[in-house]
This record gives C-alpha cells, structure tokens and sequence, in this order.
C-alpha cells in the first residue's frame, strides 16, 4: 500500500481523513502473519505499570543498568539488567549476522539504544512541587471566598485541600504516586522494560513510521523475528520500540537468554518473579507519603503566609450611649497560624483518618464516581476491616479494593477505545490487558 494512503497524524484535524488513514495503519499491521506485536495505546495500556494483581508498580533503581552501545545525548541508556543483557545479546547476535552479510544496514542495524528506563522519583517531585504552585498561586486566591483567610488550622486546611486535590482529577491529574503512573499520559519507561532505537519525536505520523519502518516489508519481519527470539514485543504503535515481553517462552527456549535468565533468577524464572524482585509496589509508600506531602503542604503555607487577619470591634468607653456607638470602630487583627508537627499529627489524626482520605483520592484520580450510599458503604467496610484485622489488615484491604476498581476502570477504558479501533480493523477486542 502507498505511503500516502497513511496520511494521519495528530496535526490533521478532518476526521474523515484521520479515519481512512488509521483504517490503512491498523488494517495492515494485524493482517500480518507475524503477531509479536504489542499495542500500548489500545489493548495494555497499562502494561509494566502494574503487576498481576493490578497493583501499580515502578521499577527499582538497584536492578537498573546501563545498555551497550548506548546513543543518546544525554548519556547511557538504562534498562533492567536482564532486559539490558538481552538486549546486548540481540545486538551482538545481529553483529555476526551482519559479518556473515545474512542482514544489510537498516533501521535497525547497527542496533543502539536511544532511550530507556526514566526514574518516577524525580518525576513525581516536579509534579507535587507544580501542584503545590498551582495550589498557592491560583486555586487559594481564586473563586468568591477568602481561602486564605479560612485556613486558621491545619483542621480548616484539610477540607479545602480535600476540594483542591477534587479539582485536580476533574482535570485528569493525579497527586498519589500511584494515581501518577497510571495515568494514559505517564510514560511506559518507567517500567525498565521498554528500549527505543532511533530517536524519534512524532508517533502520530503514520506515513513517516510507513516510509521509514513498514515500507521495507522483509527487513521488518526480520526485525520482528529478532526481536522475538530475544523476548521482545515490537510496539505496534511506535515500531522503533522494543518492550520485554516477560511471559515470552524466549526466555526459556534461547539459550542465551537461558544463561542469562539463570543467572539473575537461579531459583527459577516466572512472571510473578520478575515483579517480586524488580518493582516497587507504589500502594506502600502511598500512604505515608500523603500524610507528609499534606503536612508538608500545609507547613509551606504556613511559612508563606505566617498570619492572618480577624475582625474586631473597638469601642470608645467614654461618653453617652450615643457616641458610644458613634465611636465604634472596626480593625484588624493579626492572628499568628501554629505549624503542624508530626507529634500532634499522630496524635490527633490516626491512620483511619487518613486511609479513609486517601481512598477518596484513589477514587477521584480513577474517575470512579460512586454514589453517596456506595461510598458509605464502602467507608464503613473499610472500618469494620480497621477495628477487626488492624491497621495493617486495612490498608491491605483498600490496596485490593483500589487495584479492582483500578482493573474495572482500565477494562472500561479499553472496551471504550477497541470500539473505535475495531471500526478500523474489524477485529475483536483483545482481551489481555498485562
């Protein structure tokens, strides 16, 4: 098919000629015999961002490394070490091949890494620091009331971040660590299982991705056989990226990923492994970290804004009764405003305080919209968990209740945009989400 039959990107605003040109991406790639694809935009949006059971995870810096022939500007490219290691076997593999010129050059030969593993840490902090100049710059000084003159306690100020943080995911924005890496728009690489090989900006040009990786239609299936037989997907979306396909049997079959498989996982190798040793579970630190950004929200403002102003009505004891009232005058007075310490947050707000908060936000950041009678429920569930199993066996209760309704939301989600890519291909929906 012609290049320009693929004439969509995200600068065409015609729908017409959006649709017939993603018809033409779409219809061709899942007509093709090989199936080593993977679609992180349609059928696993969330994949390397939670785990089986659907708890939001992140990578661990310790297990990173970086890849050989890495080529970026930036410096090395990072992976996890397993994915790293395949990834340097696929390249000395095609190196051989190359000497033995059963491969020519192409996109992906020589084979570099051009980007890889990105941290959330870092992330995370630019986006809480962003949220808190938002929340003192704007959303404080906006609207008819004088916020800033309500916040008199930390007790009056956890109201009103409660509707600010409400705000927030309204605009499809996110405040828990786990709320932030499950968004659509958080990026995949935080998984340290994905590697792109060339250096591209636009994966919404489908005519440029045609020209440059389709058009050669044997190079590409050898490209995808390669990546493969080293246990990778080949993004259907963005062909220059390659994402570890954990449950591939490559892993156990090739025998140079055997060696290397065997030397990270010597008790054996499993999907279920691989997320045990390799991720952090974002859920365990959420808790926590709500209570300390809230504090530390608060705390800032305090230092920003140290006082605030009372009315009070002064009056002038000498004279009649009438120029008493002649002489009454209203002034201001300043009020100092007291700083939270962790010792009186502990001690006035306990864990249930906050668990029930921050199931609330879990909910707003998912888009669920339960009503009041289902949120009471669920509330007073939560309770009845808190007084029965303790603390410890609530917050493992809200972390499996969250990751359901995290995993309904995504079902939803994917059943919602297969219905518009299914007018394109007419398939089916795919039915694995990890």
């Amino acid at each position: 098919m012609s290049m320009y039959a693929y004439n969509s990107n995200n600068r065409i605003s015609r729908t017409g000629i959006l649709f017939h040109g993603k018809k033409a991406y779409y219809g061709d790639r899942t007509s093709q015999a090989q199936k080593n694809y993977i679609d992180l935009w349609y059928a696993k949006p969330l994949y390397g961002k939670v785990d089986m059971d659907f708890n939001v995870i992140h990578a661990s810096s310790k297990h990173i490394k970086p890849i050989d022939g890495s080529s970026s500007r930036r410096g090395s490219v990072y992976a996890l070490n397993f994915v790293a290691d395949a990834f340097n076997a696929m390249r000395i593999y095609m190196r051989d091949l190359k000497r033995k010129k059963k491969i020519v050059d192409s996109f992906y030969y020589p084979l570099n890494a051009h980007k890889g593993w990105q941290g959330v840490n870092a992330r995370y902090r630019n986006h809480l620091d962003a949220l808190y100049r938002v929340f003192i710059n704007d959303y404080i000084s906006s609207g008819n009331k004088d916020l800033n003159r309500e916040i008199t306690s930390f007790d009056k100020f956890v109201p009103i971040f409660k509707d600010y943080l409400s705000s927030l995911t309204e605009g499809d924005l996110a405040f828990t660590k786990s709320g932030f890496i499950s968004k659509v728009n958080f990026p995949h690489m935080s998984s340290g299982l994905i590697i792109e090989i060339a250096q591209e900006n636009d994966a919404s040009n489908d005519a440029k991705k045609f020209s440059k990786y389709f058009s050669n239609s044997e190079g590409f299936l050898t490209y995808m056989s390669m990546a493969q037989k080293f246990g990778f997907y080949v993004d259907i979306n963005m062909p220059w990226r390659l994402v570890a396909n954990l449950a591939s049997p490559a892993w156990e079959q090739n025998p140079i990923l055997k060696e290397i498989i065997d030397r990270y996982f010597p008790r054996g190798y499993s999907v279920q492994k691989v997320f045990n040793k390799y991720f952090h579970k974002a859920h365990e630190v959420d808790l926590e970290s709500l209570k300390n950004i809230t504090t530390q929200f608060y705390n800032s403002f305090v230092s920003l804004e140290p006082t605030y102003t009372v009315p009070r009505a002064c009056h002038n004891q000498l004279g009649s009764r009438k120029s008493l009232r002649l002489a009454k005058k209203i002034f201001r007075k300043k009020v100092k405003r007291m700083r939270l310490t962790p010792f009186q947050r502990e001690k006035k707000y306990d864990d249930l305080f906050w668990l029930r908060l921050y199931f609330q936000v879990r909910l707003k950041e998912m888009q669920i919209d339960l009503s009041e009678h289902q949120l009471t429920y669920e509330l007073k569930e939560m309770e009845q968990v808190w007084h029965s199993r303790g603390g410890k066996g609530a917050k493992k209760h809200v972390a499996e209740r969250t990751a359901k309704l995290l995993e309904e939301q995504v079902g939803r989600f994917i059943s919602l945009r297969n219905r518009g890519k299914n007018l394109l291909t007419g398939g089916d929906s795919p039915d694995i989400i990890l």
